[in-house]
């Protein structure tokens, strides 16, 4: 999915920002489904008659859907913060409060697509991962990596001030440059 044609100084900082307008959609997105959710759970939907496991997933929906939209609504907050940095010493994804990926500690850098969307598929050594996976919701979200099919992390251009393909030739371009050191 790299992109040879793509030329970047690997010795500066690179930033991506948060963009207003995808987050704006995404939220909205998000609060329509948590509408549904609590139709469901609240037995709001006319015509419907919600058995108990609707109103268990409806609930369970709308619990999910909540955290989402909250989430959507802090990022919007933030504005045009960054987001992701790309340095000479590694990688991070503020978005995932993960603390710098160094470049030695990245065994591979791929395109990913899945049904949801396009990733970026960051291959870590064994004891980086350790490292970044060292509270609980950072392991479940190792976890949830892994049963998607993605071993290490996940990283996505959605909500950003770019495109899949760019990050992910910026991230190839400096982990090459830079893995050995």
């Amino acid at each position: 999915m790299a992109d040879d044609a793509f030329e970047f100084d690997t010795s500066i900082t690179r930033t991506f920002r948060g963009a207003p307008g995808k987050l704006i959609v995404a939220f909205v997105g998000s609060l329509m489904f948590l509408g549904i959710c609590l139709g469901v759970a609240m037995g709001w939907m006319p015509g419907i008659e919600a058995e108990q496991g609707d109103v268990i997933l409806g609930w369970i929906g709308a619990a999910f859907f909540g955290f989402i939209s909250l989430r959507f609504f802090q990022r919007l907050m933030k504005g045009r913060a960054v987001t992701i940095e790309i340095s000479p010493e590694g990688l991070r994804d503020y978005r995932l409060k993960s603390p710098l990926i160094p470049w030695s500690g990245i065994t591979e850098i791929k395109g990913w697509e899945h049904r949801t969307g396009t990733y970026i598929q960051i291959g870590l050594d064994q004891d980086t991962e350790w490292e970044l996976l060292a509270t609980v919701p950072d392991k479940a979200l190792g976890l949830a990596n892994k049963l998607l099919g993605t071993p290490g992390l996940a990283i996505s251009a959605a909500g950003t001030d770019t495109d899949t393909v760019t990050l992910l030739a910026v991230c190839d371009a400096y982990w090459k440059a830079h893995r050995g050191s």
